[in-house]
């Protein structure tokens, strides 16, 4: 009875239909005491009004889902490392330290205590820059 009409709104996907019918079959269940009282005509037409609902519910959530998805994604996997970008950042640490380098010794300390305070993070996901001896 709902097996065929199952079938037909899932688009032929059979073990999604036999999902929806022991849906709605489970909500038969649970409603049987007020479904008992009525004629057989009026349980099927709730059976297949409450597996129509049960569809529609499904396919929203399903919907739902698929706009969350990318945001879902996002969060949870890391994004492709982008080399290009970090090779540029890495041409420009080391034109910047070779700079730093070739200042005379007391701005070359107040370089490294600048570059210090916000730059240290940058510079340890670069990995190859050294860090300017400080003299002493």
């Amino acid at each position: 009875m709902t097996g065929g009409c199952s079938c037909a709104r899932t688009g032929g996907d059979r073990e999604l239909a036999a999902d929806l019918v022991q849906d709605t079959f489970e909500a038969a269940a649970r409603a049987w005491d007020m479904l008992r009282e009525h004629a057989s005509q009026r349980q099927r037409a709730w059976l297949l009004s409450t597996l129509a609902h049960k569809n529609i519910s499904d396919f929203r959530h399903q919907q739902a889902f698929r706009r969350r998805q990318p945001a879902i994604h996002a969060r949870y996997h890391r994004t492709a490392a982008d080399t290009e970008a970090e090779a540029l950042n890495a041409v420009a640490v080391a034109a910047a330290l070779r700079i730093i380098e070739d200042t005379p010794p007391r701005q070359r300390k107040a370089a490294n205590r600048t570059r210090s305070v916000g730059a240290m993070s940058e510079e340890r996901h670069i990995g190859d820059s050294p860090l300017l001896a400080v003299p002493g």
